[in-house]
Formats: structure tokens, sequence, C-alpha cells
């Protein structure tokens, strides 16, 4: 069984739709059974209307766009998510603090009487 190319169906159909053979006739010349020939008639004609529809590069233009945007907008929220720098402060500087975050811990004097940072090597 002869397998036929998209190409090739619509070359065939076309010819009889245009009235250049008849159905008879492109079936003997084509050497096709005339239910496939009705049967290719009927999908070419149930999907003519994909020719004036937007075309795949189209689509797959867009696609690549919309797969950049949320790229672009995943990137911007991890670098919102981002903790804050080492003074506790966000960019903007005080007064920026999350609701329940908590205060810098107190310093310590020391030995000497100098404040020391807890959390930090003598």
């Amino acid at each position: 069984m002869r397998r036929w190319s998209a190409k090739e169906k619509v070359k065939i159909v076309l010819e009889v739709l245009s009235g250049q053979r008849t159905v008879a006739e492109a079936c003997r010349a084509h050497e096709v059974a005339e239910s496939v020939l009705y049967r290719w008639q009927r999908e070419f004609l149930d999907n003519a209307h994909a020719a004036f529809s937007p075309s795949c590069a189209e689509q797959e233009a867009r696609v690549r766009e919309l797969e950049r945007l949320v790229g672009q907008m995943a990137l911007e929220l991890e670098v919102l998510k981002k903790p804050r720098d080492s003074t506790g402060k966000g960019k903007a500087g005080a007064g920026d603090d999350p609701p329940g975050s908590l205060p810098p811990p107190p310093a310590v004097p020391g030995p000497w009487g100098a404040p020391e940072h807890p959390l930090l090597p003598a």
C-alpha cells in the first residue's frame, strides 16, 4: 500500500475540486480508490480554515516570547525573595522591616567596657 504525502494529497484533491479531472479520472491516474479520494477531499475541506489561522512559526515565536517573560518574572521573584543584607535592613533603609521581624540583639559589655556582639567571637 502506497503512502501519500500531504502535498500529494492536496494536489490530487485540488485536481478534482478545480475541475481539471473528475473523481474517476483522478483515481485512475493516481491509482487511488474513490473512497480514499473522497475521504481526502472531506478532510481537506474540513481543515481549510487552518489556512487562515496563525502559522505554526508565529505560534512558536509567541510561545518563546511568553517563556522568556515567565523566566524574567521568575528571576525577579527570586531576587525579591533573597534575604536582607547583614544590617537587617532592606534597600530602602530603616522602617521597612517585615511584620514579625525581631530587632537586633543588644550589645553586651566586654571585659574592657566596650560593647561586644554576642554572636561574634572575642
